[in-house]
């Protein structure tokens, strides 16, 4: 905040929903945020003081099985 006053800041994300049962992703870290479990929208309301800073953490793993980890060696490589 390059202000001289404090600011009251909403932030959004989103955590990727599976829609398959086999595809499991899991939150392993996050701070003072609130997902919904219905659109993984995750929404942060931060109170940033003057000329100050706040940071958050998301973290998320994705658990595939066996049978489709072809398919996310293949994804990787086009990254």
């Amino acid at each position: 905040n390059h202000s001289d006053a404090p600011a009251s800041v909403s932030l959004l994300d989103q955590v990727p929903l599976s829609q398959d049962s086999g595809i499991e992703v899991d939150v392993t870290e996050l701070t003072a945020g609130v997902q919904d479990p219905v659109n993984g929208e995750v929404k942060w309301t931060l109170a940033v003081p003057a000329h100050g800073e706040v940071a958050v953490k998301l973290a998320f793993s994705v658990v595939i099985p066996d049978e489709l980890a072809y398919i996310a060696q293949e994804l990787q490589m086009m990254l």
